[in-house]
């Protein structure tokens, strides 16, 4: 069985940096909207679980949730 690559979510932009192991760190640049930020993190989740690349998924939710992307300032950082 092959192991997954983790994937660290973190609201605190001061955080990104601590995770290590992960194939990537995702956050925000600002503060976010406490309702806006779940809702987005489960269709990064969702995206994740369909795209085998980290960059496919990336692309797909700027393509179809760009607007949101922007106004919480989300960062990947791989």
């Amino acid at each position: 069985m092959m192991s997954q690559p983790i994937i660290a979510f973190s609201s605190s932009p001061l955080c990104a940096g601590w995770v290590l192991g992960a194939a990537a760190v995702t956050g925000y640049r600002e503060d976010v909207e406490w309702r806006e930020a779940p809702a987005f993190e489960v269709l990064m989740l969702g995206a994740l679980c369909d795209y085998q690349r980290i960059s496919a998924a990336e692309n797909y939710l700027r393509t179809n949730f760009g607007e949101l992307w922007d106004r919480l300032g989300v960062k990947i950082i791989r």
